[in-house]
């Protein structure tokens, strides 16, 4: 009986003990301070036009690298030919990535696969990042680049002369499409 009395006052102080922390705990005040507002932040701005125009479709131009031996605007085995694209950023606010596709498989369906090959630059290197100018947005000092689009038709040493010559003979012209795409960028981490 006196290990039950010693019992129940065990769980009664314990009792005691854990209300007293309850009112203990919830009697201390804190400070507490809530805050709300509204950020206000500006948008980098987006400006890019291809050749002077904002339009979506664009038409290259590709003339005949310095050839004397090939008629000016003809593409014919060991000539090349070039295409520049103006890229205006004058007011854009962000780095750029610039991609530049030649679709090559109608040229390459009829001269050969291994005789066209096709080289893009911006300004003379062969990066496709054009990154924002230390002094912030691009400007009319440093917002014009050009895209430069080189096609070439190899002579293959020789090798395949036959062919060369039925498609001087057969074919007028060569639809080559190029696409451009022209995108904020963003560096991995």
């Amino acid at each position: 009986m006196n290990d039950e009395k010693n019992n129940r006052k065990v769980i009664v102080g314990v009792l005691i003990i854990i209300v007293a922390i309850v009112f203990l705990g919830i009697s201390f005040a804190y400070y507490i301070m809530e805050l709300s507002g509204t950020a206000n932040v500006g948008v980098a701005k987006w400006n890019v036009l291809v050749n002077g125009s904002a339009s979506k479709t664009f038409t290259p131009k590709f003339t005949l690298d310095s050839n004397a031996n090939v008629v000016d605007n003809k593409l014919a085995p060991a000539s090349s030919m070039t295409g520049n694209i103006e890229i205006n950023l004058e007011g854009t606010e962000v780095a750029v990535e610039v991609l530049a596709s030649v679709d090559t498989s109608k040229i390459k369906n009829i001269i050969g696969e291994s005789k066209i090959s096709v080289d893009v630059q911006i300004d003379g290197v062969e990066d496709n990042i054009i990154r924002l100018p230390e002094d912030g947005a691009f400007n009319n000092s440093n917002g014009k680049k050009n895209v430069e689009i080189k096609i070439t038709w190899d002579d293959d040493n020789g090798s395949h002369n036959e062919q060369d010559t039925i498609i001087g003979q057969t074919i007028e012209n060569l639809e080559i499409p190029v696409t451009l795409t022209i995108k904020q960028y963003i560096e991995k981490q």
